[in-house]
């Protein structure tokens, strides 16, 4: 099964020290449909990003990062419905993906 991704990000530093980041990126599902189960509930998926890191209290630093990563819907199989190769006709259901992370870190330098 042919799939590809794209990512794109870039960043910006301000005069103050801060750096802004963002970024996006783009794939398609490399599953074929009778591979998907709750183990791989693969599908196309689209990701955005921003961050940043700002100066901190005693030479530190402070990154802040989020990201929300959209899936679509896709259906899949939870059984393989008695047979020895499933197939596309014994998927019983739709998996649904959105998802939100953030991350913080605190950096300091001795």
């Amino acid at each position: 099964m042919n799939t590809y991704a794209f990512r794109v990000a870039g960043e910006y530093a301000t005069r103050r020290a801060v750096t802004l980041r963002a970024g996006f990126d783009a794939c398609t599902a490399a599953a074929p449909d009778q591979s998907v189960t709750p183990i791989l509930p693969d599908a196309p998926r689209r990701g955005y990003s921003a961050g940043a890191t700002v100066p901190a209290f005693g030479g530190g630093t402070i990154n802040v990062a989020y990201q929300f990563i959209s899936q679509q819907d896709r259906r899949g199989r939870s059984t393989d419905g008695g047979l020895a190769l499933p197939t596309p006709a014994v998927n019983n259901g739709v998996y649904h993906l959105r998802a939100n992370v953030v991350g913080v870190s605190l950096t300091f330098r001795f």
